[in-house]
C-alpha cells in the first residue's frame, strides 16, 4: 500500500467543508456554562425590582395629588384641596419631608374651613414629623399654626407658648421673616385673650380691669415689634396689617387719637395696595374712634366711604351695617330726617339677605327716629313690627322693650285698647300716663311736644343748673330693669346727659375715660344692656368701650 506523501493533499467531503467553515466563526476558548440562581433569591430580586418601581409611581402619585390639592387652595377651593391633600396621605411616600409639608397644607386648609380639631390634628403631626427628621424652621412653622388654631379655639395660654417657640427657633436660625410672623402670632393671641376677658369677665363700670388692659398693652407691644422688624424688611403689606392691629388694640383700651393714627396708616397702605376690602375696613374703623370722640361729623364721612366700598365690593352684609352706622350717627347729629333714611336702607338689605335680628334693629331704630319727629304713628307701626320679629326670633328683651314702647306711644296717641293703631288717634296736649320709663321721658326730653311744657323734672335734664350728680340719679330712676334695658331711648337719654355736660364747657364726664353714649349706658346701667344691642357678628356699630369689641383687622 502505498502511502501518501507529504505533499499530497487528503481528499475532502462536502460534509467535512462545513465543519471547518463552523470551527473558524465559533472561538476556540471554552463557552462560559450557565448559572442559574437558585428560586427563591430569583423571586426576592423580581420583588424588589416591582417595589422599587412601585415606590417612583407612588412617589409620583402622592407628590401629583398634592400639587393639584396645593393649587385648588390657592383658588380659594379649600374643600377640594383637602379632599386632594387627604388622598395624597392615602397614597402615601417615604419622604417625611414631603409628608410633613402634606400635614401643613391639611391644617391650614381645615382651618381655613373652620374645621378646627381637625386643624388641630394635623399641624400636630407636621410638629412630629418635623421634630423626627430634624427640621428645625419646619418646627418653627408648625408651632406658629399650632399656636393659631389654638386662639381660635379659646386656649390663649396654649397658644403663647407655641407661638414663643415659633418665636425663639426663628432667633436661633437667623429667620427675620419667620420671627416677625411670630411676633405677629402673639399679638394676635394677645389681643384676642383681651377682648375675650373683656366681654366675658365681669368689670366695675369705668375702666377696663387690669389684667384686660396688661393683656391688651402686651399685644400693642408684640404688634410694635413687629411693625419695627417689617419696615427693616421692607414688606409693606406686613406693615398695614401690624398698623390696623395696633390701631385696633389701642381702640380697645380707649386711646382713641392714637387708634386714629394707626389706622390712618393702615388706610394708606391699603390705597397703595389697591386693597379695597382693607380700605373699607380702615374707613369704618376710622368712623368708630371718631365716635368715641364725638366727632360725629367726621364719623359719617368716614361711614358714607365704607359704605360706598362696601357697594363697589358688592358686599351686602358690610352696605346694611354702613347703613345702620350712618343712621346711628346722624341720630346722634340730630339730623332724623337723613337718620331715617339710611336706617330705611338698612331695613330693605336686610330684608333681602333674611336677616331677621338686622330688621327687628332697624324697626326699633326706625321706631326711636320718627318718635324724635314726633311722628308717633309712623313710630308705632315701626314698634308694632320691632314686635312681630322679636316673637318669631325668640328675643324676650326686643319683645317687652317693644311691648313697653307700644304701649307709651298708644297712650300718647290717645288710643284705647280696643281702638286701631292708626288714623284713630286722639293727640293729648301732653303725656298722662304715669309710668315712668324711659321712652315717655325720652319723648319729653327730646321735644317730641315742641312748645308744651313737659310735666316730669326729668324733662330739665339739660339745663345748667342741675347737678351732675342729680341728672345720673334722675335717669337711673327713669329705666327699667337691666334685663328689659336695651331700648335705643336710654341711648338717647345718655346723650342728653352728654348734652348736659357739655352746656357745663365739659367734654366728657369727668368719671369716665370716654363720653360715648353707649359706654354710658354701660356705666349706668349695667354690661347686660351692651350685650342686647350687639353681638359677636360684628354688628355692633357703637360698641361699648367698657365691654369691648370685635374690631375689624
Amino acid at each position: 500500500m502505498k502511502m501518501p506523501s507529504a505533499s499530497s493533499k487528503p481528499q475532502v467531503s462536502p460534509g467535512n467543508l462545513t465543519a471547518r467553515a463552523v470551527c473558524k466563526i465559533v472561538p476556540s476558548r471554552p463557552q462560559p456554562r450557565c448559572f442559574l440562581l437558585p428560586v427563591g433569591l430569583e423571586l426576592w430580586v423580581y420583588v424588589q425590582k416591582m417595589r422599587n418601581l412601585q415606590k417612583k409611581r407612588m412617589e409620583a402619585s402622592c407628590l401629583e395629588l398634592a400639587l393639584e390639592g396645593e393649587r385648588l387652595c390657592k383658588a380659594g377651593d379649600f374643600k377640594a384641596g383637602a379632599a386632594f391633600f387627604e388622598a395624597a396621605v392615602q397614597v402615601g411616600t417615604e419622604d417625611l419631608k414631603t409628608l410633613s409639608a402634606i400635614y401643613s397644607q391639611l391644617g391650614n386648609a381645615y382651618f381655613y374651613l373652620k374645621e378646627y380639631s381637625k386643624a388641630l390634628e394635623y399641624h400636630k403631626h407636621d410638629l412630629t414629623l418635623a421634630r423626627t427628621i430634624g427640621d428645625r424652621i419646619g418646627e418653627a412653622k408648625a408651632s406658629g399654626n399650632l399656636g393659631n388654631t389654638l386662639k381660635i379655639l379659646g386656649q390663649f395660654d396654649e397658644a403663647v407658648v407655641c407661638c414663643q417657640r415659633h418665636l425663639d427657633i426663628s432667633q436661633e436660625q437667623g429667620d427675620k421673616v419667620g420671627e416677625a410672623r411670630a411676633l405677629y402670632n402673639i399679638g394676635n393671641v394677645y389681643h384676642a385673650k383681651g377682648k375675650h376677658l373683656s366681654w366675658n369677665m365681669a368689670q366695675d363700670p369705668g375702666y377696663l380691669p387690669q389684667d384686660v388692659k396688661e393683656t391688651l398693652q402686651k399685644a400693642s407691644e408684640y404688634y410694635e415689634r413687629n411693625l419695627s422688624l417689617v419696615k427693616e424688611l421692607g414688606d409693606r403689606a406686613a406693615q398695614g396689617r401690624a398698623y390696623g392691629n395696633l390701631g385696633n388694640t389701642q381702640y380697645l383700651l380707649g386711646n382713641f387719637t392714637e387708634a386714629i393714627a394707626f389706622h390712618k396708616e393702615r388706610l394708606a397702605i391699603a390705597k397703595e395696595f389697591g386693597d379695597k376690602a382693607a380700605e373699607r375696613r380702615a374707613y369704618s374703623n376710622l368712623g368708630n374712634a371718631h365716635i368715641f370722640l364725638g366727632r360725629f361729623d367726621i364719623s359719617a364721612e368716614y361711614y358714607k366711604k365704607t359704605l360706598q366700598l362696601s357697594r363697589q365690593l358688592k358686599d351686602q352684609a358690610v352696605e346694611a351695617q354702613a347703613c345702620y352706622s350712618l343712621g346711628n350717627t346722624y341720630t346722634l347729629l340730630q339730623d332724623y330726617e337723613r337718620a331715617i333714611e339710611y336706617h330705611l336702607k338698612h331695613l330693605v338689605i336686610a330684608q333681602e339677605l333674611g336677616d331677621r335680628v338686622g330688621e327687628g334693629r332697624a324697626c326699633w331704630s326706625l321706631g326711636n327716629a320718627y318718635v324724635s319727629l314726633g311722628s308717633h304713628e309712623q313710630a308705632l307701626h315701626f314698634a308694632r313690627k320691632h314686635l312681630e320679629i322679636s316673637q318669631e326670633i325668640g328675643d324676650r328683651s326686643g319683645e317687652l322693650t317693644a311691648q313697653v314702647n307700644m304701649a307709651q306711644l298708644r297712650s300718647a296717641l290717645g288710643l284705647g285698647p280696643g281702638d286701631e293703631d292708626v288714623g284713630t288717634a286722639q293727640h293729648y296736649s301732653g303725656y298722662e300716663a304715669q309710668e315712668r320709663s324711659a321712652t315717655v321721658e325720652v319723648l319729653k326730653c327730646r321735644g317730641a311736644y315742641k312748645g308744651r311744657k313737659a310735666t316730669s323734672w326729668a324733662g330739665e335734664i339739660c339745663p345748667k343748673e342741675k347737678p351732675i350728680s342729680q341728672l345720673i340719679q334722675v335717669w337711673k330712676e327713669m329705666t327699667f330693669p337691666r334685663k328689659y334695658s336695651n331700648c335705643l331711648c336710654q341711648d338717647l337719654l345718655c346723650s342728653l346727659l352728654c348734652k348736659a355736660w357739655a352746656l357745663r364747657g365739659i367734654s366728657y364726664p369727668p368719671q369716665l375715660p370716654w363720653g360715648h353714649i353707649t359706654d354710658l349706658r354701660h356705666a349706668l346701667l349695667g354690661r347686660e344692656s351692651c350685650r342686647a344691642i350687639g353681638d359677636d357678628t360684628g354688628r355692633v356699630t357703637f360698641p361699648c368701650g367698657f365691654c369691648g369689641v370685635h374690631c375689624q383687622v
